[in-house]
């Protein structure tokens, strides 16, 4: 049986599974796809927007779509029928995505 202290520590990072990044284009998208009923944070290096969507209804972010601050952390939760994100950006510039929970 686990210890109540190793139910409190968290797990590492793992690239492209629980954790993603690269780079936006100016005036581009990034697609990233996380999977349904999945808590998770989004920060940005430039103001972005950001788009929810499914693979029949796959998303491309626009300026009009909900805004995600340059360097601040927002956490969304995908829900029943969305499992991805679209992110837009003018400028271009880095993002972050970290998978908080999956269930």
């Amino acid at each position: 049986m686990a210890t109540f202290q190793s139910i409190l520590v968290p797990t590492s990072p793992v690239a492209n599974t629980t954790t993603f990044t690269g780079a936006i284009g100016a005036n581009g998208t990034v697609s990233v796809t996380i999977g349904y009923r999945t808590i998770f944070a989004v920060t940005t290096a430039v103001d972005s927007n950001i788009k929810f969507g499914n693979a029949s209804k796959v998303p491309t972010a626009a300026a009009t779509d909900f805004p995600v601050w340059a360097k601040s952390i927002q956490e969304w939760e995908t829900g029943e029928e969305m499992d991805r994100i679209s992110l837009f950006s003018t400028a271009g510039g880095t993002y972050w995505v970290y998978l908080l929970s999956t269930k």
